[in-house]
């Protein structure tokens, strides 16, 4: 299945928002800012990167599964999907 170009909105004091589009169809679940870069997941195992906000890349997961969640740890991002799926990444 597939959507209209993800959106994902960031803020830098939480009053006001600003929209930036990821380069992917498929639906995302989440997103998180590990200091340095935005890390995007979703369905079929999309992840998406960004270091400037404007420019994504897809990156590979190695699953066709759905992601559901991701975080940064301080040192590793940890991603949770389908089925109880675990994913890191340094």
């Amino acid at each position: 299945m597939t959507y209209p170009a993800s959106a994902i909105y960031s803020s830098v004091d939480g009053s006001d928002w600003f929209e930036m589009t990821a380069s992917t169809q498929k639906m995302l679940n989440a997103v998180t800012w590990t200091g340095k870069t935005f890390v995007a997941v979703g369905e079929d195992g999309t992840i998406q990167t960004s270091v400037g906000s404007s420019t994504w890349k897809s990156r590979v997961s190695g699953t066709s599964d759905p992601i559901y969640g991701i975080t940064w740890a301080g040192n590793r991002l940890v991603a949770v999907g389908y089925g109880g799926m675990i994913l890191t990444s340094p």
